[in-house]
């Protein structure tokens, strides 16, 4: 019933185990055999359900395990990103910062932020422009270098 002789052998020995501890207390009312059949039969469910038991537990804790570190990973993700961005930022001019920093991060919206700095709205807009570009420019610059990196070490 198990296709695996190595595992035969230990039920075989663990239902004569069994019969052996108990011995004294068995009152067997018909044939031996029978009664040998039934608790080798009996004992191999018990192996099969144990053996679905363990699978279940083994496919939880791998749920469970790889959902923490996915969250454990875009955590350090999103650190890393935002410390990459703080890098970026304190390379923009200080306008440009403080309007990519109003508009960007806190949300303002065009009018809000050139209120708050006392420049007009296109001033904002043209601040936002050149702030992605260097941005856009220092990232790829950024990522060719990594991977760049990458390709030499192997």
């Amino acid at each position: 019933m198990v296709k695996d002789e190595l595992t035969a052998e230990e039920l075989v020995q663990k239902v004569f185990t069994r019969i052996w501890k108990n011995r004294e207390k068995l009152r067997i009312a018909e044939s031996f055999s029978g009664y040998l059949f039934r608790a080798a039969q009996n004992l191999t469910y018990d192996y099969f359900r144990k053996i679905r038991r363990d699978r279940e537990l083994f496919a939880r804790f791998a749920d469970i395990s790889t959902s923490q570190y996915t969250h454990v990973e875009e955590t350090l993700l999103g650190r890393e990103k935002s410390e990459l961005l703080e890098t970026v930022m304190a390379l923009l001019p200080p306008q440009r910062r403080k309007v990519f920093y109003l508009c960007r991060i806190e949300g303002y919206s065009y009018k809000q932020a050139g209120e708050q700095l006392n420049i007009t709205t296109s001033t904002v807009k043209d601040h936002l422009i050149k702030a992605s570009r260097s941005i856009r420019t220092f990232l790829n610059h950024y990522y060719l270098l990594i991977l760049s990196l990458l390709l030499l070490s192997k």
